[in-house]
């Protein structure tokens, strides 16, 4: 496991505004959301955005972050990652419930692409982003992959 987050999203003043990690498991829970980013935050790399994703097969947490201690804290927001990636896989072969780690790494940067790229409003059927402030935080800002 890498000691810092898969991906990091900046806003158009070049600040730091989320860190991202990226599980292509099933089965999660809050409760496996919150232990996994209370271990994460331990590393500095994670420490300093403003919002925390766990982005994993099934379901999407979301932490607004006032506080990066490493305590145990459940996510603001829990959404499934379904009706998040059926626009994206929609014409293609692929299902989100076999979709292999490096592919599914792609799809949830193509998502978060559109993220920083999108027209002001809310996507369909993502009122949570808005809700949360991210969707404003990064749009027209800048996507960082940690692996490139």
């Amino acid at each position: 496991m890498s000691a810092g987050p898969d991906l990091l999203l900046y806003d158009r003043e070049n600040r730091l505004v989320a860190a991202v990690d990226i599980r292509a498991r099933r089965g999660t829970s809050r409760q496996w959301a919150a232990e996994l980013r209370r271990n994460l935050l331990q590393h500095e790399g994670y420490r300093g955005a403003r919002y925390f994703l766990v982005v994993a097969l099934d379901r999407i947490y979301l932490w607004l972050q006032a506080d990066t201690a490493p305590d145990l804290t459940l996510p603001e927001y829990e959404v499934e990652s379904a009706p998040v990636f059926a626009p994206l896989l929609e014409g293609t072969r692929l299902d989100l419930r076999t979709l292999v780690k490096d592919t599914f790494e792609l799809l949830v940067s193509s998502w978060l692409s559109g993220l920083v790229h999108s027209p002001s409003g809310a996507l369909q059927g993502q009122s949570w982003l808005e809700e949360s402030g991210l969707l404003d935080a990064v749009r027209k800002g800048r996507l960082y992959d940690q692996a490139a």
